[in-house]
């Protein structure tokens, strides 16, 4: 027997079936065609970005990688600490970095930030110690300070010599105003904008520190937080203290002018051949930020793409001579480049965590 059904519900069913065929169909051509387009535009060749004192460092990586593997040699851009994890959460894809260096670890809003553009899986490799120093050229007068000096050359407003209670505008023209145990020499100074790494280090070990020492100031921090950051986070502007953000020029400043003093990294003032005077009575030595004895000692760090190993080649393997003994070692070629070794078991722990490709987890902020 004939069945009959009405026009209108024929259409209707045909309807439904190529809607549900469409569904199935087009996120398969979609994935087809994406699977395609990766593959022929897919990149034969690593990119790093991230700051300047890790240039020098994933370069150096770079060679030896290329000799081991004969893969193509990767790209290298310098840019800074906060820069290079801007490009680096910008998004997935050939076009975005594989991964960046930085001179402190990732901030949570970094990681917001990378998420929200897709960057999930962040592979987070530890690979040695820097440290912040003061530096200047041979012929600099200043041979040893300490953080409450540093603080009353470059915040804006100190502490009244007569009544330390009351705060004013920094007087301090020369270092010996500010100690007489200083050169009469005009205070002159640099350190790392916001942008640089070091910047949080600069801002948290020397400023924060060296205010803390006047317990009126101090008394602040709890008190009164605004107030403790605005006497104790504030540069001058009167010309005595400037920024940089470039360690190029900076590195040239400061060979060109002896008596200019520089906050930088410990390995950019090695390479420089500049002099470090003691601080706080602990000269930075390769033995005192080894054993972390140097105050300002902080890590350095490498972050890679997840989703780019296996579309990109050559990332495991850049990686796991990132982290080898050849490079990390107390005997390796990253020690020759400024880069201060961490322990034997912390090597072997970050290599571990690297040939896993360990994702990244930051611990959650407190409630």
């Amino acid at each position: 027997m004939l069945m009959r059904f009405p026009i209108k519900s024929l259409t209707k069913m045909k309807l439904d079936m190529l809607k549900k065929i469409a569904v199935a169909v087009i996120p398969a051509i979609t994935i087809s065609a994406t699977t395609a387009v990766l593959a022929q535009a897919a990149r034969d060749h690593i990119t790093v970005v991230g700051a300047f004192t890790g240039v020098p460092l994933a370069t150096a990586v770079a060679e030896r990688f290329i000799k081991i593997s004969g893969m193509k040699m990767p790209r290298i851009e310098a840019n800074t600490t906060g820069g290079g994890f801007k490009s680096f959460c910008a998004g997935t894809g050939i076009e975005t970095p594989d991964a960046t260096t930085a001179t402190r670890r990732i901030r949570p809003a970094e990681v917001e930030l990378c998420e929200k553009n897709g960057v999930k899986d962040i592979i987070e490799v530890k690979f040695g110690y820097d440290a912040l120093v003061p530096a200047h050229a041979t012929g600099g007068r200043i041979n040893s300070l300490n953080r409450k000096d540093l603080f009353l050359a470059m915040a804006k407003d100190v502490p009244d010599p007569k009544n330390e209670s009351r705060l004013i505008p920094n007087p301090y023209k020369t270092w010996k105003e500010i100690n007489p145990a200083l050169p009469d020499a005009k205070i002159q100074i640099t350190g790392p904008g916001p942008t640089i790494g070091s910047y949080d280090a600069l801002i948290n070990y020397i400023m924060v520190a060296g205010c803390k020492q006047f317990s009126s100031i101090g008394a602040l921090e709890s008190a009164d937080p605004k107030a403790f950051d605005s006497a104790c986070k504030t540069f001058r502007k009167d010309g005595a203290y400037s920024e940089f953000s470039n360690y190029d020029t900076v590195l040239q400043e400061l060979k060109n002018t002896p008596d200019l003093l520089g906050i930088i990294g410990f390995s950019m003032s090695r390479a420089a051949k500049l002099n470090n005077p003691a601080l706080d009575g602990i000269e930075p030595t390769l033995l005192s930020v080894s054993r972390q004895e140097y105050a300002l000692t902080f890590p350095l760090y490498l972050y890679v793409k997840k989703a780019h190993v296996g579309t990109v080649p050559g990332i495991k393997e850049y990686l796991a001579e990132f982290t080898s003994e050849n490079a990390l070692s107390v005997t390796g070629y990253l020690f020759d480049k400024g880069v201060v070794p961490m322990p034997f078991a912390e090597r072997q722990q970050v290599r571990t965590g690297a040939a896993a490709l360990a994702r990244l987890v930051l611990q959650a902020k407190p409630q």
